[in-house]
């Protein structure tokens, strides 16, 4: 996972908005049940950041 946000924010710039998003995809990537945070409210962590990410793109002209 890490090199895949190497390889995109390299691609992107570095964009500091989509940190968020990799850091939840980080923690899904390495959960142990020993954190004691269920895999699945990492996962509704994960979608969350997504969909601040989708909130915060500027609208497209003609959408």
């Amino acid at each position: 996972m890490k090199l895949v946000w190497a390889d995109i924010a390299y691609d992107l710039g570095y964009p500091e908005s989509l940190q968020p998003l990799v850091s939840c995809a980080l923690n899904l990537d390495g959960w142990e049940e020993s954190w004691g945070v269920s895999v699945e409210e990492l996962n509704r962590e994960a979608v969350e950041a997504a969909k601040q990410i989708l909130l915060k793109r500027p609208a497209k002209a003609g959408s």
